[in-house]
């Protein structure tokens, strides 16, 4: 691919993970009961295991036995865990984060969550992809926050945050300064300015993710009361686009560039995913279970079947 394609795809994704993780938080959080190792274990069962699943499968696929071998291959996953499905290790690692968090409140109270924050953004490793932690449980637990305190922002600050969003997104970047910094640098060069400036470019770091999110709030609530129909694609979608995100990561390659490269790389990995979960995964088989852990497309149940519990509805946003 060329690296325009992969700035674009690599772009959705971040933007789609932080959006997810803060809706996961808001929506899908609850307050774990029973014992703390049951918790973690079903979490873990849930989110790693299709990520270990289809790490696995990368290996068998491209046999990569040939240059690299297993036990190399599992201490390059736990060294660097940022492939493939990553976003589920991250999620499973915030939930942790923020189940000790609760476990802690009743004895701290709100001061076990800035308990837990300061230790996590204290944490010197950089192994298990505890920097992926530190940057993500900023959204994860603000969603969090935001579901108990009932906060809903007003429709001007919605407005506001959709119009503004395009053009901050497009002098954002997670890993580098924006596009203006050099500019700023060079206009205010004393050290005093300099200080200054690396405050508000760390807090610009974090507030554009925040307007993208309140962009996206405010267009689903926007769709919810004016046209509920056209979420419906969306929602139909949902179960699908973890196969969808490993099909195009682990199988799919283009020959086109550009644009279309991007487009491409979506249509093959959408009708990819479909067809795969057509044929296997929506059986009743542990191999939905072990790729999707758990949360695959559930057919129409028959009597007596039982039911998944249900994504949450917009109306949670």
């Amino acid at each position: 691919r060329d690296d325009r394609a992969t700035v674009t795809v690599f772009g959705i994704v971040t933007a789609s993970v932080i959006a997810a993780l803060y809706i996961a938080a808001r929506t899908g959080f609850e307050n774990p009961a029973g014992p703390i190792a049951a918790t973690l274990g079903l979490s873990f069962f849930i989110t790693v295991t299709p990520f270990l699943a289809w790490y696995a499968i990368s290996y068998v696929f491209y046999q990569r036995w040939t240059n690299m071998s297993l036990g190399k291959y599992i201490l390059e996953l736990l060294r660097v865990p940022d492939v493939g499905l990553w976003f589920l290790w991250i999620l499973f690692l915030n939930y942790c984060a923020l189940t000790v968090a609760m476990r802690l409140g009743s004895r701290l109270g709100i001061g076990a969550f800035a308990l837990v924050f300061v230790v996590v953004e204290a944490l010197p490793m950089n192994y298990l992809g505890l920097h992926l932690l530190q940057w993500h449980i900023v959204f994860f637990g603000s969603g969090f926050l935001v579901s108990r305190i009932g906060f809903r922002p007003s429709p001007e600050l919605g407005w506001t945050s959709v119009a503004a969003f395009t053009p901050l997104a497009l002098t954002w970047a997670r890993q580098r300064p924006p596009a203006f910094a050099a500019g700023l640098h060079r206009a205010f060069p004393s050290p005093h300015a300099t200080a200054i400036l690396a405050v508000l470019l760390l807090a610009y770091k974090f507030i554009v993710p925040f307007v993208g999110i309140a962009a996206l709030v405010t267009c689903v609530r926007l769709c919810q009361s004016w046209r509920p129909q056209l979420l419906a694609p969306f929602k139909r979608l949902a179960p699908y686009t973890l196969g969808i995100y490993a099909m195009e990561y682990y199988f799919l390659r283009t020959p086109f560039h550009g644009a279309a490269a991007v487009v491409t790389m979506f249509v093959g990995a959408l009708l990819a995913a479909l067809i795969a979960t057509l044929i296997v995964l929506r059986l009743p088989s542990p191999l939905a279970t072990v790729l999707l852990g758990g949360r695959g497309p559930d057919p129409t149940p028959r009597s007596g079947a039982h039911n998944t519990k249900p994504w949450p509805g917009c109306h949670d946003l």
